[in-house]
């Protein structure tokens, strides 16, 4: 079996610069009241583009392999505003 790596920086710190984003949407947001509107201008069938940018960026995907008495915890937040295809609410 191989020898898990290591976090790399970015990825030890994430809640840090989650909250860093936070914070800093928060002072920009007070700095500039009528930003959030002007962003909300730029959506195109409902997905905004600076969101729609991030689809050139560069995605990974990785595999691990879990073992009896191992806890995997899965967050998300978008499902609940998410559609079947049938276009029918997913729910709460």
């Amino acid at each position: 079996m191989a020898t898990p790596s290591r976090l790399s920086f970015l990825d030890r710190w994430l809640t840090l610069w989650i909250f860093a984003a936070m914070a800093g949407g928060a002072v920009v947001g007070t700095a500039f009241p009528g930003l959030a509107v002007a962003l909300e201008e730029l959506s195109v069938d409902g997905i905004s583009l600076p969101i729609a940018l991030l689809e050139e960026g560069a995605w990974t995907s990785g595999e691990v392999v879990l073992a009896p008495g191992d806890l995997l915890t899965l967050c998300s937040d978008g499902i609940a505003e998410t559609f079947a295809a049938d276009e029918s609410d997913y729910g709460d």
